[in-house]
């Protein structure tokens, strides 16, 4: 890009995705739908933009970006070939690769791992000091598919 600005940790996925994609796209290929969900932070969606920017100007593609409720959607998006490709948790991920419907293109490495961990919020003051504490009890979870959200929280 043309600003020195470094691309987020979203803006880093995207783009090893990106080019992980036109390496197995047709050379024919003309649009590329890319599927987000909710999960995506603020600071993200402007690198996005300016992705997509920078990609249609500098490439033949035209780049729709698709945003979805749910991972649900975005599961419904590839499975109904509206999303070529999209950015998932795990969980989502394994439901997709076990139907046959999606092909790992690239994982995030933050902080030289692999991995990613749930955030389990409460108010300071109350009696919910460990994730135990919440056995039995009422629960907010921000996807029903989503790993850290909520798949890993409930298991």
């Amino acid at each position: 890009m043309k600003n020195d600005k470094k691309f987020s940790t979203g803006g880093k996925i995207f783009t090893t995705l990106f080019l992980f994609f036109v390496f197995l796209c047709s050379l024919n290929a003309k649009n590329i739908t890319f599927s987000f969900t909710g999960t995506t932070l603020k600071e993200d969606l402007k690198t996005y933009l300016q992705w997509k920017k920078y990609l249609e100007e500098n490439s033949k593609f035209t780049i729709n970006i698709k945003f979805a409720r749910t991972y649900a959607e975005v599961v419904s998006n590839i499975k109904e070939s509206k999303s070529d490709i999209a950015y998932v948790c795990s969980s989502t991920y394994t439901l997709l690769k076990d139907k046959q419907n999606a092909v790992l293109l690239a994982i995030p490495i933050i902080n030289g791992q692999d991995k990613y961990y749930s955030d389990i919020i409460a108010l300071k003051n109350s009696k919910y000091k460990n994730l135990l504490d919440f056995k039995g009890k009422i629960f907010a979870f921000t996807d029903p598919d989503s790993t850290s959200g909520s798949v890993a929280p409930s298991y």
